[in-house]
């Protein structure tokens, strides 16, 4: 049996049409799979960029706090009025970031770490306006809020990633460093 080159010319015509297809169906399939991935990222790069500025507004909190204790030591009313409104602005801002970040659609993975923070964060808030107005109402520096503050502060400071990267060969100081220690150290 002979085919005709018509019949094969049809095969081969179908067979790349469905390879062409297949090719068609793969590249969309894998252009919403990256898109998705993108749009994940974006989301996580959106919650670090919030958890950044709230981890700016905890130290600003905790700027507030000396700032009243040294306005009420230098009985200076300008200075109390500006760390009124610097506390009402970093209280703002920090509140702001924690509630933008759960308003995002992030994963399990980052959402579980954001919540166990939330609370102590919250608490920081509250205990930093609670010690400036207790200062500035009893015009004496409250060392037992203060060290309340300064352990919750500290408790709810996020700690330091320890990155794994490390070089495989140890970093060598120049010789010529080696060198002059050592002539110093001669004479």
């Amino acid at each position: 049996m002979r085919i005709s080159i018509p019949v094969k010319f049809l095969a081969v015509s179908a067979l790349t049409l469905a390879i062409t297809g297949a090719l068609a169906g793969a590249g969309l399939w894998i252009s919403e799979s990256l898109g998705g991935r993108l749009a994940r990222s974006a989301n996580e790069t959106t919650a670090l960029k919030n958890h950044l500025i709230a981890g700016m507004m905890h130290d600003a909190l905790r700027g507030d706090v000396l700032a009243a204790l040294d306005a009420v030591a230098r009985g200076d009313e300008e200075a109390k009025n500006a760390v009124r409104a610097d506390l009402a602005e970093h209280s703002a801002v920090f509140l702001e970031s924690i509630a933008a970040n759960q308003a995002l659609p992030l994963s399990e993975a980052v959402l579980t770490p954001l919540a166990k923070v939330e609370g102590p964060l919250k608490d920081h808030v509250a205990t930093a306006t609670s010690v400036i107005n207790n200062v500035f109402a009893t015009g004496v520096r409250d060392e037992a809020a203060l060290t309340q503050f300064r352990e919750l502060s500290a408790s709810s400071r996020p700690k330091r990633a320890r990155f794994p990267m490390r070089s495989r060969r140890p970093c060598r100081k120049p010789r010529s460093r080696v060198r002059a220690k050592r002539r110093l150290r001669r004479a």
